[in-house]
């Protein structure tokens, strides 16, 4: 039955009340509230906690890998932390809606991992200008803008609400200055590097979850092993699909007139997408595909 699907039904876990409210929101509302803390903890405590939260190499070193995560929840500053949090409500919107909440928080968490590690590795390098303590999501930030621009290349922003840029070429352009201040660094206080390991690790977590991405790259490197059993899987299931829509399509067009039986609907329209989410996520259905599935969910919302 179509309502026992996963993708279908409200989970269970929805009656939790941290699940009610989108992980983005929930995000920058974290975001907003430790940085109100630290204000206050500056004028009246004055507890010096940043050794223990801000992200260093030195504390890296000898084991504070928390810091990998904490990090990501101060700012220096109340500009710094508005940016951030308009970057994450205007891009993480999206990515959420298109891939789920469980990609949206791995590419946004794991993003600044990495651009941390990426950041404490040059500080080990070059301390002089590496190694001073990082806060901020700006590495999770361009990891959503990076998911955001794999999925709708074509898409445009507003420089300064006044230019409009395709976000593709905006994320080259980052990608660049990136790179250029991680090889020629300067004292300007802006983790360049962490920027690049975000954006950098959403890329290969994109390119992971993209339907035929195994295929164009054994193209170019025959060499390559054989494909991961999740890549079988996958195979699979898109063979079943094909399959089942080949086998279908005399007997549709045969009954193009005739009005299908919600269970008929649900076989021969419904499963083929649902088998195509669970192999390849969300991300890979075609807007057909998606209004198919909503108009199922229309008809389960009137049963």
């Amino acid at each position: 039955m179509l309502d026992t699907r996963d993708y279908m039904r409200q989970s269970e876990e929805s009656d939790h009340w941290w699940l009610r409210h989108p992980a983005w929101l929930q995000i920058i509302a974290a975001l907003v509230v430790v940085f109100v803390l630290d204000q206050m903890n500056a004028v009246y405590f004055r507890v010096p906690y940043q050794q223990w939260l801000f992200l260093t190499p030195q504390a890296l070193s000898h084991g504070y890998v928390w810091q990998l995560i904490t990090f990501q929840f101060f700012h220096g500053g109340f500009l710094h932390l508005l940016c951030n949090c308009l970057g994450i409500f205007f891009f993480g919107r999206l990515v959420e809606s298109r891939l789920g909440r469980t990609s949206f928080l791995k590419i946004y968490f794991l993003s600044g991992v990495v651009g941390g590690i990426l950041q404490a590795l040059m500080g080990w390098m070059i301390p002089q200008y590496f190694g001073g303590a990082t806060v901020g999501a700006s590495a999770g930030l361009f990891g959503i803008i990076a998911a955001f621009a794999m999925i709708d290349p074509g898409a445009e922003i507003y420089i300064y609400g006044l230019i409009p840029v395709k976000i593709i070429y905006f994320l080259y352009f980052e990608i660049a200055v990136s790179l250029f201040f991680t090889l020629v660094p300067s004292e300007s206080g802006v983790a360049h590097t962490a920027h690049l390991g975000g954006i950098l690790f959403a890329l290969a977590y994109m390119r992971m979850d993209t339907p035929g991405w195994w295929y164009r790259l054994r193209q170019k490197l025959p060499s390559l092993p054989a494909k991961s059993p999740r890549q079988q899987t996958a195979d699979r299931a898109i063979q079943k699909v094909r399959l089942a829509t080949a086998a279908s399509a005399p007997k549709a067009a045969a009954r193009a007139n005739t009005p299908l039986s919600p269970q008929e609907f649900i076989s021969s329209e419904v499963d083929p997408i649902l088998d195509k989410i669970s192999a390849h996520g969300i991300q890979s259905l075609t807007d057909k595909e998606r209004d198919i599935l909503q108009k199922a969910r229309n008809k389960m919302s009137k049963r």
